[in-house]
């Protein structure tokens, strides 16, 4: 999904998640969040608005507790109890006013900070948000909260305008080939072309920016650039450049976006294809806990004038389930389905994989994420240029993908500086030997959002 509304979706997830680990006793015996001793006798009126907000009708517990303000300007819990209220329909700016309020009086009330970075959230003011949240860090809170303090801050610094990421990569590949040069085509034989093993230097960067509309939508760009640089078989080399852009929407539970899609892509160092289309995204959350992700990807492929028998359409479909684990860890396994159909039936392809992804926190501040995979990629019939000239090119070309993902982080700073390494292990069995090879990937990355 998304890195302008999925950030924002987590920080309000984490932020209900932290807000829990406080009592909520404003909610049933409101003086004993802020006065210790024996409980004073509740006001009727305290009662009432207690017992709305407890049902969830916070509108009715705002209107008794606006009535009964001014003559209780003197009484904490009226005031957080009102701008509770006040944030929960869609007044953050009154809720924001209240909490300073309380705060300039009596500085040492964690609960009510919290409640005002949900405010400065609410409104915006993300950099405010962050210092609030930092105030009740500094005064060494309960581990759980502590924990849940520092996830909300990443989640802050997620949701900054401007994203850029660096990464270089070392590839190991046994089988560089995914089919023969326009010189070898014609050849009585493939010999010297599988089963060719070279090293290659893979350099990725890109960046990302979105501008928020409002609270509720935003537009996005995103540009990517990928090169692969063998040492050897220089005819293989890859350059790949993506741009994607978009609206985004929020509404209730759902996360939508549209980006259109333009890739471009050079094999040899000569142009080979290029993409464009629409990869609409949906998101929900069913829970607190678990969400899913679907995206639906439709695009027309255009190969260079020597392969206008490839052109044509593909079309994609990927969905995700996450279900959070506590601590910050998550599940998430996916499914993912692709079809391409083009001019001659030999190049038309079926596809379908299925993943299990694993995130956790580790000490120093570190993060992991761990992903299997397995896949099949299946043609339609087998390509007759091939016929007879390499071990299984008689047949349609069937191939099984296992795929290994492991990516180790380290945040460098408070500010969205981190410093990431990963090794992505690839095994292509396939039955025509041409496609069939082992890979490894290893990539440092630096990324950075400002």
């Amino acid at each position: 999904m998304n890195r302008y509304i999925r950030p924002a979706i987590l920080a309000v997830q984490l932020l209900a998640c932290l807000l829990m680990a406080f009592p909520v006793q404003a909610q049933q015996t409101p003086s004993v969040v802020f006065k210790p001793g024996a409980k004073p006798a509740i006001p009727a009126y305290k009662r009432q608005a207690i017992g709305h907000m407890n049902a969830g009708r916070f509108q009715e517990a705002y209107d008794i507790l606006k009535a009964n303000l001014e003559a209780n300007q003197g009484d904490i819990d009226t005031r957080f109890m009102l701008g509770q209220c006040a944030s929960r329909i869609n007044k953050p700016d009154e809720a924001l006013a209240l909490y300073q309020g309380i705060l300039a009086e009596n500085a040492d009330l964690p609960r009510v900070r919290l409640e005002m970075a949900r405010a400065y959230m609410a409104l915006g003011q993300n950099d405010k948000a962050r210092e609030a949240f930092e105030a009740v860090q500094a005064t060494n809170p309960p581990p759980v909260v502590g924990e849940n303090i520092q996830r909300f801050l990443d989640s802050i610094a997620a949701q900054r305008p401007w994203q850029a990421r660096l990464a270089l990569s070392y590839v190991v590949d046994t089988n560089v080939n995914t089919g023969p040069s326009c010189e070898q085509v014609g050849c009585p034989t493939f010999q010297g072309v599988t089963g060719r093993r070279d090293t290659a230097w893979g350099m990725n960067g890109g960046f990302s920016y979105t501008h928020a509309l409002n609270q509720n939508m935003a537009l996005q760009f995103e540009f990517n650039a990928f090169s692969l640089d063998y040492q050897s078989e220089n005819d293989s080399d890859q350059l790949v450049a993506s741009v994607s852009a978009g609206p985004t929407w929020k509404v209730d539970d759902f996360v939508v976006s549209l980006p259109a899609i333009l890739d471009h892509t050079e094999v040899g160092h000569d142009y080979y294809s290029h993409t464009y289309g629409l990869a609409p995204q949906v998101r929900y959350n069913l829970n607190r806990d678990q969400s899913i992700n679907g995206t639906v990807t439709v695009s027309r492929r255009q190969h260079r004038s020597l392969s206008p028998d490839r052109d044509g359409y593909a079309f994609g479909l990927n969905l995700a389930f996450r279900q959070q684990l506590g601590n910050g860890s998550f599940l998430q396994p996916g499914l993912r389905l692709g079809r391409e159909v083009t001019q001659v039936n030999w190049f038309d392809t079926n596809s379908a994989a299925v993943s299990l992804g694993w995130f956790t926190r580790l000490p120093w501040d570190m993060s992991l994420y761990v992903q299997p995979s397995i896949g099949r990629i299946v043609k339609t019939e087998p390509d007759p240029l091939y016929a007879g000239l390499c071990s299984g090119c008689d047949n349609s070309q069937m191939d099984w993908q296992y795929q290994l993902t492991a990516n180790l982080n380290k945040p460098l700073d408070k500010k969205g500086t981190n410093l990431s390494v990963g090794a992505t292990l690839t095994r292509n069995d396939s039955t025509v030997a041409l496609t069939d090879y082992h890979k490894a990937m290893l990539t440092v990355m630096l990324s950075s959002r400002f």
